[in-house]
Formats: structure tokens, sequence, C-alpha cells
């Protein structure tokens, strides 16, 4: 009888605690508790990657060649002070290695192997100072401008160049200084040369050689 009574007993227990359990799992799933809830997937968001904005490849920049003056040969050159308007001819060296001369005494001649009026430099530019009557030429009168006088040439692509005499000076024929007047110029300008001084009748020559120098002021 005490066996059956345990038996008896063991199973009211185990009854007991299955129904407990149960009643405990019904209450868990019924209150919604986190711990039976499926796992939620993390909210997605959105990961904003820095824009990488390329680097421009650098081009080369050629710098920029100086545009070079094209002013073509003289044709006139304008003195105002004498009333001097008369025509340019290129020239050459003569064969005793001087500077030649126009073969008019109204005209003047412009240094062909040299500097054009208007370029970097001087443009070397000669007239007589009188004819072979002794009577005035172009350049007759070339002492009497003084600094500021004005000289115009125009040129064979019709560019009007201003320059104002800037300088003058006379120098014994003999030793006339031809590296000085044929010498580099800083800045534009041209330089008139005629006969000065007195006439050498032996050397059939003028003493001396006047050097106008005047400077570009307007092209």
């Amino acid at each position: 009888m005490k066996v059956i009574k345990h038996v008896v007993v063991f199973f009211v227990g185990l009854y007991i605690v299955l129904a407990s359990n149960m009643f405990f799992v019904h209450t868990l799933i019924s209150s919604g508790d986190s711990l039976f809830q499926p796992v939620k997937e993390a909210n997605a968001q959105s990961i904003v990657l820095p824009t990488i904005t390329p680097t421009p490849t650098s081009v080369p920049t050629n710098t920029p060649t100086p545009t070079l003056l094209v002013v073509g040969d003289p044709v006139t050159i304008e003195i105002p002070k004498f009333s001097i308007n008369t025509h340019i001819v290129p020239v050459g060296i003569a064969e005793d290695n001087t500077m030649q001369t126009p073969g008019d005494f109204s005209q003047v001649g412009w240094y062909n192997k040299g500097i054009r009026p208007g370029e970097e430099g001087a443009a070397i530019i000669n007239g007589h100072y009188d004819d072979t009557q002794g009577k005035p030429a172009v350049f007759y009168n070339l002492s009497d401008l003084n600094t500021g006088d004005e000289i115009v040439v125009k040129t064979a692509l019709g560019k009007i160049l201003k320059f104002q005499v800037e300088s003058s000076y006379s120098e014994e024929y003999t030793s006339f200084p031809k590296e000085l007047v044929y010498s580099k110029y800083e800045g534009k300008g041209i330089r008139l040369i005629t006969c000065d001084g007195v006439w050498i009748t032996k050397e059939k020559t003028y003493s001396r050689r006047l050097v106008v120098n005047a400077r570009l002021v307007k092209d």
C-alpha cells in the first residue's frame, strides 16, 4: 500500500510541475516577451561615401611667344619743322665699305641690312647735306633739330611711326665712330646721318658727320 501511495504522489507531483511549466510558457508567449520575438533586421542605413572629385590632369600651358611687331619697310619720312616730306630708298654698303647714299639729293637712304624703323634697335637713315652744285639737299638743316622735335616715318604697311629727337652730336669724319652709330640701341629709334663741317676739296667730302638720335613715341 505504501508503494502505491508513493507512486500516486509521484505522478501527482509530476503533473503539477508540467502544468506549472505549461502555464509559464503560455504566459510568456501571451505577454509578447522579447525573449521569443524574432530577431529584427537592423535598419539598413545608407552609407554615404564621400564624393571624390577627380583631380584634373594639368595640361601644360605653353608660354605665349611674344608677337613681333611687323612694321614693314619705311617708305617716307617727314620732318614738320623743315616741311620735309620725302621718299626713303633702301641702300647698302658701298665698295669703300661706307654706307651708300641715295642718287636723288631730295631723298634719304635707309640701311636695309639693319633695323627697320619701329623695330627694337636704331634704324639708320642718311641724306645729303647739299648737291654737287652746293645747293641745299634734304638734310641741309638737320643740325637745327632740337630735343623734342618730331620726325614721322610711314611704312609700306601703312603704319605711321612718330619719333622725337633726343640727342645729336657731330664727329670728325676721320674718327667717325661707326661702331657707335651702328651699335645696339636700347628701345626703338632712328639715327639720321648727314655731312657737317667744312668742305675738304682734296678729300671731296665734308670734315664732319652729324648724327641725330630720335626715339619712337607712337606707332
